[in-house]
Order: structure tokens, then sequence, then C-alpha cells
């Protein structure tokens, strides 16, 4: 574990707090999640910017794809994922988000068939934050 991902982790957590109660996200605290992650990979770690960039503006754009084709996902889901293209590599990136999606489906499921409620809206926040926790676990270390 190094300072990026406690970062993320911080973040990620106080998101989902936040995403569960209102279903939105304050665009100033993604700023500063962005500076700060930002800052602890490239200034502190010193990774490659090129590389970094590319990941980022694919995964950004393609949620962003998911979510204007599908209604599913809010802007504010797009631009977490984004920030968290930043420290993961591409392959990363890719099992967290098909983390994230199963356990959105999964909880989609249980919303729907166990509480009744027929809605077409979870929050999708606390879905990154286990799948960002998950990628830890299966060895997608930063």
């Amino acid at each position: 574990m190094n300072l990026s991902y406690l970062i993320c982790l911080l973040f990620l957590l106080i998101l989902s707090l936040w995403d569960i109660k209102k279903l939105c996200i304050p665009n100033f605290v993604l700023l500063i999640f962005l500076i700060s992650t930002l800052f602890s990979h490239f200034f502190l770690l010193k990774n490659p910017f090129i590389k970094t960039f590319l990941n980022t503006v694919f995964f950004t754009f393609l949620f962003h794809v998911i979510s204007v084709l599908s209604k599913g996902l809010g802007a504010g889901d797009v631009k977490v994922f984004g920030i968290l293209a930043i420290p993961l590599s591409f392959l990363q990136t890719c099992v967290l988000g098909i983390i994230s999606c199963i356990f959105g489906i999964f909880l989609f499921c249980i919303t729907t068939i166990f509480f009744k409620k027929k809605t077409n809206r979870i929050p999708f926040i606390p879905c990154l934050t286990v799948g960002f926790i998950g990628l830890q676990f299966i060895g997608g270390s930063f």
C-alpha cells in the first residue's frame, strides 16, 4: 500500500457516504480528490505522465459513453472512475470496472427483490469502493 492508495481509499469512503445519503457528489470534493491524487501520483511517486493520461482519458470517455447510453451512471460516478484511473494501470482499471459493475448489479437485485424498491437509481460510488478494495485483495497493488 502506498500514499496514492490511501488517498483514494479515504476519498472513496467519504464519497460513498455522501452518495448513499444524497445520490449526488459535490464537485468541490471531486476537485480536492483529483488534486490530491495527481499530487501523490506524479510528484511523490514520480510516475510517467503519458500512460496515466491516456488511461484516464480512455476510461473517463468509456464510462461517459456508457452513462449517456444507459442513463444508469451519474456524472459523479464517471468523474470518480476517471480519477481512480490515474493511479491504476489499464488492466487494474478494467478489473476495477468489472468488480464494481458486478457488485452494482448484485446491489440492484438485492434492493429490488428484498426491499421491493422499484428504483433505477442506486449509489454507485460504494460499488467503486468495494471494487477498489477488492482489487487490492486479488493482487492489484499499486
